[in-house]
């Protein structure tokens, strides 16, 4: 039997006449190598078409590829199949780098009934986990006039028709004869190569009677050269179809069955079949090609979106936020444009037109919000997946977090300020350093026959000139250098080191610190935020059914099961359920105005409509982009202290972008990865959330406001840069110093005291204060005795 297939060639002119050089084009050669098929059919019944039995037999027998058969009776439901019906996954039968390819045998697909049990059969292969990549309908009987072919089906398998043609009469190895005119009369001989052997056969030719002669006739093929029967021999028959059938050498005709392929184009307004006309060389890319060129063209098919307003170009733009007369449109209404031009498809929300020569309508949708649920009931699973999840746009966001206080943050005082620009262990090491060397100097400043009171006296003389030294007055080095003459190299570099020391390091870095603000201790994890009971809130939404609520409590309450299972420790877990009850919701449209509002000390409304100021000390857990736009709105009218934490997020957000499940899916997946890969994607993603930004502080921000935020965000800036030369030390970081310096001046006070007073006239005026106060205490005693006594008289 010889394998069924499209025929196509080419002319070749040689000496000896015209000749046809002509190629076979199975199944085998356009699908790929490594395919499995899957045929379903009535296989009990005799099929009425002998191409019909022909082309099944090559599939069944063809040892290139797996099989899995799956028996469907004629006009039955695919739900009749045991297979289908309970949904068995068998897929341990087949490799991992495989192409599925499907053959469904029909009688006729004419009727509206027949057309739903088409889509009712292609959604229940995508139902049970199969979605082929070539989707091959072999009809026994097609007319094109009344053949019905609907792609409301959520497949994405790109679909093709095969019907039988006409016998084509016998086929010798790819090679066929058209005659030489020269040859018409009489018979001749003429010797052929064979392909795959080096052996020759002889062709006798002579025109039949029935044959004008102004056709090419058809060949009688005699073997000649080896001894293999004519079984595998043939020759084909070219011009008009031959009245009688074409025999061989032995008289046994020998018919070989060709079939046609047509794709199926779903919105061709003519004819959903466009044959294929392969053309050499085509096999691997043929049916993939074809579908893309029949189906790109989408023939202005409605596509609703998410998209808020009609694209002008007169007035939009999509290459900056704003030009000379038109303003950014946006990255949903750009990314449609492109799609629209790319695919000729009407764009409802962003070209204006409801109507549509099509019933059938897709949708794409850029910000779809990828909850547990949503994915489940409209993506993950085949029975309810109306969607295909375009990878390529998709977004993930971290939810972020950080702490801020208002709460004035003071310098630190002089006290601090003294000890702050050296560490503990510098302190402890300089002291021990100066004490050993204060020792040092006075023994070697000893004589023979020196006493202890002298030895005090150098020591005492030593520490206080390294203490004045370190504070830069050096007038005591004559003092220290007629102490030890024979070092003057050691008092020198001391001299260098003190300098350093106390004068460039410590006085350097002691000016920083009377200048610098003392940060509050806050919260800096997650645990330690909800342990802590301060104001958590949120403005990162989703609206469900037209109803607004908080983004995050939302993931929570969809995903509590999973949290429960997952969750590493009762403590995260406690910390969690914590967080989703303390999180307080407030629905704007803009978080840098929420941070406006709060920076002005505005109320807020919660989600409970309640009115309430935000406390000096909060916590902020929003998307990282929104984050960034409250932080730039809290800073504008105080600076508040913002901690960002640093630990890994634990809540994400998916924005899931999302093209309904159909036939074009795969060519809008193709043309949106390009736009993403290019980067055109992420530039108009960029753009939009600038806009959004600019759009809200325009409003009510002042131009030094605005250039607060705007800058940063274009240029990079972190902070406003301030010099510390421009600070000034407030007397607040003197309060400590002023108290150090009155106690040195009372202790002043009671020495000079002490040295001009005598000892026995200290004890006189003691003697006279001691007396006073006792004369003080009588005359309060007798006071208090005579009221008391005054007090019960009236009493009683």
């Amino acid at each position: 039997m010889m394998t069924p297939g499209v025929v196509y060639g080419r002319e070749i002119t040689t000496s000896g006449g015209k000749w046809v050089e002509e190629y076979e084009s199975h199944i085998e050669s356009l699908t790929p190598s490594r395919s499995i098929f899957h045929i379903i059919g009535d296989f009990k019944t005799e099929p009425e078409k002998s191409w019909e039995t022909n082309l099944f037999n090559f599939l069944l027998l063809n040892k290139k590829f797996l099989k899995v058969l799956h028996h469907l009776p004629t006009n039955h439901d695919i739900k009749t199949n045991r297979h289908y019906g309970s949904c068995e996954i068998i897929s341990k039968y087949f490799g991992h780098s495989t192409t599925q390819v499907s053959f469904i045998f029909l009688q006729k697909l004419e009727t509206n009934s027949e057309m739903m049990m088409l889509i009712e059969t292609r959604e229940r292969l995508s139902y049970c986990g199969e979605n082929p990549s070539y989707l091959f309908l072999v009809l026994g009987t097609m007319n094109n006039n009344k053949i019905q072919i609907s792609p409301e089906a959520a497949s994405t398998s790109k679909l093709f028709v095969i019907h039988g043609s006409s016998p084509v009469g016998l086929f010798v190895k790819g090679i066929v004869v058209s005659v030489p005119s020269t040859l018409e009369n009489n018979p001749h001989t003429v010797h052929l190569p064979l392909l795959y052997s080096a052996s020759s056969f002889t062709f006798h030719y002579k025109r039949p009677a029935h044959v004008e002669r102004t056709q090419a006739a058809p060949m009688v093929l005699h073997h000649a050269s080896d001894g293999r029967g004519p079984s595998h021999l043939g020759g084909r028959y070219v011009g008009p179809p031959p009245p009688t059938p074409i025999y061989a050498s032995d008289g046994n005709p020998t018919i070989v069955g060709s079939f046609q392929v047509f794709v199926v184009c779903f919105l061709c307004s003519v004819s959903p079949l466009v044959e294929l006309k392969p053309s050499l060389g085509e096999h691997d890319t043929l049916l993939d090609f074809s579908w893309k060129m029949v189906n790109s063209n989408l023939r202005g098919l409605r596509v609703d979106s998410d998209a808020y307003f009609r694209f002008n170009p007169a007035i939009h733009t999509c290459s900056a936020i704003a030009r000379p007369s038109r303003k950014f449109a946006g990255f949903k209404e750009c990314a449609l444009e492109a799609l629209e031009g790319k695919f000729n498809m009407t764009q409802v929300r962003v070209s204006g037109a409801w109507n549509s020569m099509h019933a059938y309508d897709v949708s794409v949708y850029y910000n779809m919000v990828a909850l547990k649920s949503t994915i489940e009931e409209k993506i993950l699973y085949p029975v309810s997946a109306i969607f295909t999840w375009l990878p390529y746009f998709s977004e993930r966001s971290q939810f972020k977090m950080a702490t801020l206080s208002f709460l004035e943050k003071p310098t630190l005082d002089g006290l601090q300020a003294i000890f702050r620009p050296l560490d503990m262990y510098t302190w402890l090491a300089s002291g021990a350093s100066f004490l050993l060397m204060s020792m040092f100097l006075a023994t070697n400043s000893a004589k023979d026959g020196v006493t202890l009171k002298t030895l005090v006296e150098n020591f005492t003389q030593s520490w206080m000139w390294i203490m004045s030294s370190l504070s830069g007055q050096y007038h005591g080095t004559i003092g220290i250098l007629r102490l030890i003459p024979h070092f003057p190299i050691f008092v020198v570099i001391c001299i260098w080191s003190f300098f350093l020391m106390g004068t460039v390091f410590h006085q350097g870095s002691m000016f920083s610190s009377l200048v610098a603000l003392t940060p509050p201790i806050l919260p800096s994890t997650l645990e330690s935020v909800v342990d802590s009971k301060i104001q958590i809130i949120t403005t990162s939404a989703v609206t469900l059914n037209y109803f607004t609520t908080s983004l995050l409590k939302y993931q929570m309450h969809d995903m509590g099961s999973t949290i429960s299972t997952v969750a590493s420790s009762a403590k995260l877990l406690s910390t969690l359920k914590q967080l989703e009850s303390r999180m307080i919701f407030i629905d704007t449209e803009s978080a840098f105005f929420t941070g406006f509002q709060i920076s002005a000390g505005t109320k807020l409304e919660f989600e409970d409509k309640s009115v309430t100021p935000i406390m000096d000390t909060f916590a902020i857990i929003n998307i990282d982009y929104e984050l960034d736009n409250m932080l730039a709105g809290v800073g504008l009218e105080r600076v508040p202290y913002v901690l960002r934490h640093i630990e890994s997020s634990r809540f994400f957000r998916e924005m899931a972008t999302v093209v309904t499940r159909a036939f074009m899916s795969s060519a809008v997946s193709q043309i949106s990865g390009l736009l993403a890969q290019s980067g055109v994607y992420k530039m108009w993603r960029d753009l939009e959330l600038m806009k959004d930004l600019v759009s809200n502080i325009k409003g009510f921000t002042s131009t030094k406001q605005y250039r607060r935020v705007v800058v940063p965000r274009f240029f990079g800036v972190m902070n406003e840069v301030m010099f510390e030369e421009g600070k000034k030390v407030s007397l607040f970081a003197f309060e400590g110093t002023i108290r150090l310096c009155a106690a040195i001046l009372s202790m002043t006070i009671v020495s000079f005291i002490r040295e001009f007073v005598s000892y026995e006239t200290l004890r006189c005026i003691a003697r006279e204060c001691r007396q006073g106060i006792c004369r003080g205490c009588r005359a309060l005693k007798e006071i208090l005795y005579c009221n008391w006594e005054n007090g019960n008289y009236e009493n009683s």
